[in-house]
C-alpha cells in the first residue's frame, strides 16, 4: 500500500513539475513576443559575449576584421562588392571557409554595423559579408591573430576595419600556405 502512495505522489509531482514548466515557458514567450524590444535585448546580451565581427589591431596590417572566435577574416578579390556574391565554391569553402550568418549578426567595438549585411549563396548557405564583401576565415590559421591567409595568389586578403581589402604584403612568404582558388 505505502509503495502504490509513493508511486502516485511521485506521479503528481511530476505532472506538477511538467505544468509549472510548461507555465513558465508559456509566460515567458508571452511576455517577450509583445514587445520586440525584450527579445532583442536578450539576443544583444546573448550576442554581446561573442560578436558574429569583431576587431583587432594586428601589428602588421593594423586594425582587422575578426570573427567571435578571434580568427582574421578575408575578403576574396574574385568577389565583387558592387553585386556581393560569392565566388568561393566547393573545395575552396574547405581552405577558406565562409563567416556564416549562423555566427549571428552582431558586432564588436570599432566595427561599424550598418557595414555589416548578408548574401544567400548558390549552396543556400547565408554568408555574412562587410562593406558587400563575403567574409571568410583561412583553414591555414590555426589559432586567433594569425594571418597566414594574405597575399595568397595575390587574391586574398585580410579584410580591414574600414570594408576595404588589406593589399600590402604579409612579412613571412605565403606561397606555401595552399591553394587560392
Amino acid at each position: 500500500m505505502f509503495t502504490r502512495f509513493v508511486a502516485k505522489s511521485r506521479g503528481a509531482l511530476l505532472l506538477a513539475l511538467v505544468l509549472l514548466a510548461a507555465a513558465c515557458g508559456s509566460s515567458a514567450a508571452q511576455s517577450a513576443a509583445p514587445n520586440s524590444s525584450v527579445r532583442s535585448d536578450a539576443t544583444a546580451s546573448s550576442s554581446a559575449a561573442s560578436p558574429a565581427v569583431s576587431s583587432t589591431m594586428n601589428s602588421q596590417f593594423g586594425t582587422i576584421l575578426t570573427d567571435g572566435s578571434g580568427r582574421t577574416l578575408y575578403f576574396f578579390d574574385n568577389d565583387k562588392p558592387i553585386k556581393p556574391q560569392s565566388s568561393c565554391t566547393g573545395s575552396c569553402v574547405k581552405v577558406w571557409p565562409i563567416l556564416s550568418s549562423s555566427n549571428g549578426s552582431s558586432v564588436g567595438a570599432g566595427v561599424d554595423a550598418t557595414k555589416l549585411g548578408h548574401i544567400v549563396r548558390s549552396d543556400g548557405q547565408t554568408q555574412l559579408t562587410y562593406n558587400n564583401w563575403p567574409l571568410y576565415t583561412f583553414s591555414g590559421d590555426s589559432a586567433a591573430g594569425q594571418t597566414n591567409g594574405q597575399g595568397i595568389m595575390g587574391i586574398w586578403h585580410v579584410a580591414g576595419v574600414d570594408g576595404k581589402p588589406i593589399t600590402m604584403a604579409a612579412l613571412q612568404p605565403s606561397s606555401a600556405a595552399g591553394p587560392g582558388y
